[in-house]
């Protein structure tokens, strides 16, 4: 009788930690839908903003460049974010395939001197993961 009553002790602890992981796979899930969203609604809400992202760096007034740089370090913390929960495991794999387009075809497209401002303030780790990005992502962003 102890015996059954262990079983099922160890039945009902299994199932509680898989609905644990699967909650903390949902709010990854909804981390990352809240960073697909909130990104691009800034550059509808804010058309200065938008000015900054589609200028050509080089071309930008010092005061710009600054304000470039801090919007593409936001832009690379959210993508580092994002990787570290693929790293821990909680972003399923279907969701981090979609955020690898998305951060290896913006990889693609930087500036080489903005990136290399903006990768100084991100993980070494992912900094390689992004540098290593294979070509021909670019494409999926619009121009």
């Amino acid at each position: 009788m102890a015996n059954i009553a262990i079983l099922g002790g160890l039945i009902f602890l299994a199932l509680e930690i898989q609905q644990n992981t699967n909650a903390i796979r949902s709010t990854a899930v909804q981390e990352a839908t809240n960073v697909a969203r909130e990104h691009p609604l800034m550059f509808v809400q804010y058309p200065e903003v938008n000015r900054l992202a589609m200028a050509d760096y080089d071309s930008l007034s010092e005061d710009d460049q600054q304000r470039r740089f801090w919007l593409a370090v936001s832009f690379w913390h959210g993508m580092q974010g994002l990787y570290r929960q693929n790293e821990l495991g909680t972003l399923p794999e279907s969701e981090w395939e979609v955020w690898v387009r998305v951060i290896c075809a913006n990889y693609e497209r930087s500036e080489p001197q903005l990136w290399k401002r903006t990768a100084a303030t991100h993980s070494s780790d992912f900094v390689r993961f992004v540098e290593n990005c294979e070509p021909g992502y670019a494409d999926l962003l619009p121009k």
